[in-house]
Order: C-alpha cells, then structure tokens, then sequence
C-alpha cells in the first residue's frame, strides 16, 4: 500500500511530531513518503503561500498513492478517487499567524471545513475536536491520541489549575 502524508508547514510543531510518528508506524507495513509542500528556504508565509498553494493544486491531480494522509492546511485542495483521503486535525486556529494570514483564514477556513466533508476519515487528537465535528455532522471523526512520552510532560496540580482557569472552555470540552 503507497501512502503519502502531505504537510503544509515545516516547523517542528507538534504537528509534525504527530506526523513523524503516525509515518514511522505506518513504515513498518506500508510505502509511505512525508510530503513538504513549503519550500526549502526560511522565507516569510507571505513569500511562501503562493508556491505552497502551487504544490497543493500540482498534488491534488496525484494518483500514485492508494491514500493520502493531510495536514489541516494541505486539506486546501483535494484529491479526488480512488484515492483515500485522511484528515489530521489538531486544531483550527490562526490567531498565532501573522496578520494578513489571519485575515485570510476568514476566507480560507470555511473552504478547508466544506472540504473536511468529502473526505474519507477525520483524525483528530481531543475529545473537544471529535465532538466539534460530530456537531457539524461529521460521523467520520475518529479520535487518536499524540503520543507522548508522559514522564516528559507531567504537570504539579498547580499548574494544571493555572491552565484551568486561564482557559476554562477548552478544558471543559477536552475533559
């Protein structure tokens, strides 16, 4: 089985740690290839969304892969069958970029989510995501983790309660 797994940035995120390990594990039984649509050079998002949104457009014609694997960003443009087409949604949330990205991703959100429904499975990686999709209709959306070492990322019950309080919504939705 020939799967790509198209990311639409390449910081090292905990995006792209989730796709390192959802690569690694699937190497083990399949073909699969990690797809960087950005280009190589440290270029700011304003120089680089034209050649990103280029590659996007060039890769949905592809048809070498039985499925295809997506960042939320990549899910811009889509492949049509028989290729299997996954999602991988951590969140939806643009209010760390710069400003004119921002301002797109009033445009360019709703197009992403219309897109979410033609494809084959939505993973996401909280409870809050898997019901927010469920909400909108999507009985696709299945929940996996990140995985994490968990002695790495153990929290004092202080500052777990710092975070409750500083973000009760999210909290309340992902518990």
């Amino acid at each position: 089985m020939n799967i790509a797994f198209i990311r639409s940035v390449k910081k090292g995120y905990g995006g792209r740690a989730y796709a390192d390990m959802v690569c690694a594990a699937l190497s083990r039984t399949c073909s699969i290839e990690q797809v960087a649509v950005s280009p190589e050079e440290k270029e700011s998002v304003y120089k680089t969304a034209p050649h990103i949104l280029g590659r996007l457009r060039e890769f949905q014609k592809e048809k070498a892969y039985d499925i295809i694997i997506r960042d939320l960003d990549s899910c811009f443009f889509l492949n049509r069958g028989p290729v299997k087409t996954v999602a991988v949604v951590h969140h939806i949330d643009y209010s760390f970029a710069p400003i004119l990205v921002r301002l797109a991703s009033v445009f360019f959100v709703p197009l992403i989510l219309k897109n979410l429904r033609t494809v084959d499975a939505i993973i996401v990686v909280s409870k809050y995501w898997q019901r927010y999709f469920e909400k909108r209709g999507h009985t696709n959306a299945r929940l996996i983790y990140n995985g994490f070492d968990i002695p790495a990322r153990s929290f004092t019950s202080q500052e777990i309660k710092k975070f409750k309080v500083k973000i009760p919504e999210i909290v309340e939705g992902a518990i």
